[in-house]
Formats: C-alpha cells, structure tokens, sequence
C-alpha cells in the first residue's frame, strides 16, 4: 500500500482508492436478473434512459490468441525462491508474525486481449470465485479471487477469512484426504487464526457484535481449498 498511489507504471492509472456508483448495473441473483439506474440529483435521467435503451447481450468470450506466448518473472525465480527463504526464516526467527511476499510474472500473447472478454472466460472457469475488471485509462485491472471483502444485508456485514492452502484432487478420496490435512496443519490453523484475529481487531471499533465461528471449514475452488 501506497499513501500516494501506486509507484510502478503498471499501476500508474489507478488511485490508490475510489469510489464509483455505476449509472447502470445489471445484477444477478438466485438466477433472476435486475438492472439498477442511478441518476444523480437534479440531472437529466434522459442519456440514462436511453443508455439502458440501447444495452444488448455480450457476445460469446473470444479467447485472447496464445500463438506466440512468453512469460517472464521478476524477479527472475531463483531470486524468488532466495526471498522465500529468507522470509520462513524470518518467521521461524519470531522476526514476523506472518508475511506475505508477492511478484510480478509478465504474460505476452500473439494479439490484442478485450479485457471484459477475459473477465467472462474467467467466470466461466472458476465459477465459485468472485471475477472482476477495473478499467482505469489504458490499463484494466482484471482478476478472479474466491475471497470476499464484504457483503451487507441492512445492518448485517459479513467477510470471509481465507488463509493456509491445498490442492485439490479428481478423486474423491484423494480431495477429501488433503482437506483433512489442510485442518489438521498447525502451521495453516496459526496462519488463519493470524487473519481472525486482525479482521476482529479491525471490525471491533465498529461493529455491536462480533460473531467468529470457533472453527474453520474447507472452502473449495476449481484449482484450490482453502481454510474458511
């Protein structure tokens, strides 16, 4: 995080937080679709109107072309792993209670990519995950997560704790195996509790009740569970 914006030229069209109220949203729920017009005070619903007259269905998602495709990290991996490293050690150390490291891999693609195509092929994918885009000048900020920040229901918020990891299998057994292995780690139980905690201290200042289930479940995605 940046007080002042991000600092590399990746993010150098995004703020480093804004507020937008769509004037037009098309929201799905229990199968059933409704759109929602704002028109600010005062102000002429006409464009309004007429830019919910002229909304048509996306065509399919065209996949970007992976002709010719080079990936690239940095840093470069084997400098990865070395931070890797050095941040267990830390941990083990007692230095840091937990850290989260994060770096840049760089994906080139034989043609153009429509964004809002690949926030589609991504829904369609990973369905049980929460995709995205945020257009912002030429660059798009374009993602798929199976954690959610907050949802509200009148004076209700609820938020989800995702931490510590495993596969997941085709079969069965094997699935359900790494997810019993997922809540009997110690190491991913402190890594998540770590979480709670900080959620709860955060929503303290807030909230008239806190209410923290005694234990996590498995959240399952399409490549990955989590503890819940």
């Amino acid at each position: 995080y940046q007080a002042d914006g991000p600092v590399s030229a990746e993010w150098a069209d995004f703020p480093s937080a804004t507020a937008i109220v769509p004037q037009l949203a098309v929201v799905r729920e229990r199968g059933r679709s409704r759109l929602v017009a704002a028109v600010p005070p005062g102000a002429d619903p006409s464009s309004v109107l007429a830019a919910a007259a002229s909304l048509r269905a996306p065509d399919r998602p065209v996949p970007p072309r992976a002709s010719s495709v080079t990936v690239t990290s940095e840093p470069p991996v084997e400098e990865w792993r070395d931070a890797v490293a050095e941040a267990a050690a830390a941990a083990e150390a007692g230095t840091f209670e937990k850290v989260v490291l994060a770096r840049t891999v760089r994906v080139r693609v034989g043609g153009p990519i429509q964004a809002f195509d690949l926030v589609a092929l991504l829904r369609d994918r990973y369905p049980d995950g929460r995709a995205y885009a945020w257009q912002s000048g030429e660059a798009t900020f374009v993602g798929v997560t199976p954690e959610l920040l907050v949802s509200r229901h009148g004076p209700r918020l609820a938020t989800v704790a995702l931490a510590g990891s495993a596969a997941r299998n085709p079969s069965p057994d094997a699935d359900r195996r790494l997810a019993e292995g997922l809540l009997a780690s110690e190491k991913d139980r402190v890594e998540h509790r770590i979480l709670v905690d900080e959620i709860v201290r955060r929503l303290e200042g807030i909230a008239e009740v806190i209410d923290v289930p005694a234990e996590p479940v498995i959240d399952r995605q399409a490549t990955v569970q989590h503890l819940a």
